[in-house]
């Protein structure tokens, strides 16, 4: 069988009405980044105020991005996305109102940080989103629809100043604010139209102080403030005092990070993910040569070319064009590396052209130029979304979301610190000059680092039809042996879902293969089949290089209360890796009738699968329930699924197992 039935699943999922709103949210963030650019000079004239100061409008919502989209996105893993999604619009929402009253430049500000908090849940949520539906059918990482995603963020980015232009020009500059008013209540129509509702979740007030870190998120917002004064006054006799702030701020953040159980920035698990981290350092230098040129391009057609806000704006459609295409294009490559060079070496490509042209260039030239860069926002995009997708656990895909975001906005604001240093007062042929060679030299060395970077997965596209492997942490079809029955008597076997285990961190949600694995036991019971609770009580006694030495709390065998456990269940203790050596399981199955064992719980690689080896050893046919299984290590959970599986038994998802147990007659308890 090949891999063309994850495609098929993929295209009926991922379609039109449930990709529209996700896109659509995930525009509101880049809009407001950009249209902006044209209604600075307006604002500080309206509010007498001067450049330097209205550009606490645009720091002012990157600041509050970078914090919020790692928030949010810790948010969006805990409720759940569709419903963090929901609430954010209701921000955006308030800012539009607050914008349209505001009359000061520290109430426009104040606007801004509402919609920085409101529009910072639309990435994350989606990426979750994504990944809950990609999981579900079993299918291949959706690129095509993340290309979408980017199309929508990348056409919005680069229109943004044109639609400000427009709207300053008919109503004032009020209207860039007041606009976010029908844009949020579209997107949360279309949302709760054509989005699956999230499943419900149990969470305390205890549990969401746990996941949020409020000391870890003030460390950063004060590392962030010191970083942006320091960069947007480089020539500051303070310099000193916002870099020991910074360093202050994020020497704290470390330490802090290390000691908390969840902190809002994980630094230890940066540590393990290398690969995460590569992806999140090259999204920031790449955001930093992009945001350069992006507003360093515009200033310098108005002050060195002379011309109008519109017409810079219309300058920037073409490079628009480009972006869009090479964001659809990149999602039909077979790999990530190639994209990931693409992109930087056409930035390369731009920077020399930078270093050609003046003042004097006819526009056509101008604009031609500009459109390298529109390679580099569009392919890298979509690039860098489907390399966090595959990177980060799948449980903590909307912080992971979430900080390639924040990673972007840090760059993003050294831009603009940058462009405040190489530019000077005022934009100048010999200004862009020295910006393309700046940011020239810092393109080749990314470009070099790329090619010769090992971090990068090799993923699949789904636009294009191959049955290569892809990395992820869900089966893809065609590699596992799919369910074909139920034998007569079938046993529901649990392994390890006890309070001790599901304390520790999963790369799926927990949450959500409790509610798997209850779903299954009550089906099982329903038909008077037999459900066996598994727990561990202790570990051999052989020697290994990884140690076990722990006090475990007094409950630390307890099974959770969510598989309501009811008296007619066998309990099984073992005190090894598998349930089958030292333990009765044997015998209750053989004393059953039992053929076929359908396996659940934690971990895949270690519990799940050496209980599966035993059983294809005793001669039992075994179900792997795939969806209702997970692990501490996402590699092994995969390894566990594509190499081990195969050769035991059979795989099958949860509602592969009930539609069969719903086609039976009831057995007799």
């Amino acid at each position: 069988m090949t891999s063309r039935k994850g495609g098929e699943n993929a295209s009926a999922s991922f379609g039109f009405k449930f990709v529209a709103p996700l896109a659509l949210g995930a525009a509101l963030n880049p809009i407001n980044s950009t249209m902006i650019s044209t209604a600075l000079v307006p604002i500080a004239e309206s509010l007498h105020a001067s450049v330097a100061e209205v550009g606490w409008l645009v720091a002012g919502l990157y600041l509050t991005c970078a914090v919020a989209q790692p928030t949010m996105g810790h948010l969006v893993d805990l409720f759940g996305p569709r419903r963090i999604f929901l609430i954010s619009l209701i921000f955006v929402a308030a800012a539009g109102l607050f914008g349209l009253w505001a009359s000061s430049l520290s109430g426009l500000v104040a606007a801004r940080v509402l919609l920085g908090i409101g529009t910072s849940a639309a990435y994350p949520a989606a990426m979750r989103i994504f990944r809950t539906e990609a999981d579900r059918t079993r299918s291949k990482p959706p690129r095509f629809a993340m290309g979408i995603l980017s199309l929508a963020a990348i056409s919005t980015t680069a229109i943004g100043p044109l639609f400000g232009g427009i709207l300053t020009g008919a109503f004032g500059w009020h209207a860039i604010f007041t606009v976010n008013l029908p844009m949020a209540l579209l997107t949360a129509t279309l949302i709760e139209l054509w989005i699956p509702k999230d499943p419900r979740r149990a969470v305390n007030v205890a549990g969401l102080f746990e996941a949020v870190d409020l000391v870890g998120i003030g460390l950063f917002t004060g590392f962030l403030l010191s970083l942006m004064a320091l960069l947007m006054n480089l020539e500051n006799q303070w310099l000193w005092l916002a870099l020991l702030g910074a360093f202050v701020f994020g020497a704290t953040l470390v330490i802090h990070s290390l000691r908390r159980k969840r902190p809002f920035i994980d630094m230890r698990v940066l540590a393990r993910n290398r690969p995460l981290a590569v992806t999140y350092l090259r999204a920031g230098a790449n955001s930093l040569i992009v945001f350069s040129v992006y507003y360093g391009f515009a200033q310098w057609l108005q002050s060195a070319v002379g011309f109008s806000s519109a017409v810079a704006g219309l300058v920037t459609l073409p490079m628009s064009v480009v972006a869009a295409a090479s964001s659809l294009t990149g999602v039909r490559t077979r790999g990530l590396r190639a994209p990931f060079a693409a992109s930087i070496g056409a930035a390369l490509a731009g920077c020399i052209g930078l270093g050609l042209i003046d003042s004097g260039t006819s526009v056509w030239i101008i604009a031609a130029v500009f459109m390298f860069f529109g390679v580099s926002m569009g392919t890298f995009s979509t690039a860098t979304q489907a390399a966090v997708y595959v990177q980060a656990p799948a449980a903590e895909i909307g912080a992971a979301a979430g900080l390639q975001r924040t990673s972007q906005y840090i760059g993003a604001v050294a831009a603009v610190g940058s462009l405040g240093l190489i530019y000077g007062q005022r934009a100048t042929d010999h200004g862009l000059h020295s910006l393309a060679i700046v940011i020239g030299l810092l393109s080749a060395v990314l470009f070099i680092a790329t090619l010769f970077d090992r971090t990068i997965p090799r993923v699949v596209s789904t636009a294009a039809e191959t049955g290569d492997t892809i990395t992820t942490n869900m089966p893809t079809e065609g590699k596992n042996m799919p369910l074909t029955k139920l034998d007569g008597v079938p046993a529901l076997v649990v392994i390890d879902l006890q309070k001790g285990i599901l304390g520790l961190p999963a790369v799926h949600p927990v949450s959500d293969i409790v509610e798997r694995v209850a779903e299954l036991a009550r089906a099982f019971r329903k038909h008077g089949l037999p459900v066996i609770l598994v727990n561990v009580a202790g570990v051999a006694p052989g020697r290994t290089e990884v140690q076990f030495n722990f006090q475990p709390p007094a409950d630390w065998m307890d099974f959770i209360p969510e598989l309501d456990r009811q008296p007619s269940d066998y309990t099984v203790t073992k005190l090894q890796v598998g349930a089958f050596y030292g333990t009765a399981l044997e015998q209750i199955l053989r004393r059953r009738g039992v053929t076929q064992i359908v396996l659940t719980g934690v971990a895949t690689s270690s519990g799940v699968e050496a209980t599966a080896r035993s059983a294809y050893d005793h001669g039992y046919n075994v179900t792997l329930v795939v969806d209702a299984m997970t692990d501490l290590d996402a590699e092994a959970h995969r390894h566990s699924i594509e190499k081990i599986f195969p050769k035991v038994g059979e795989t099958a998802t949860t509602d592969d197992v009930l539609k069969l147990l719903a086609q039976r007659p009831m057995l007799a308890a």
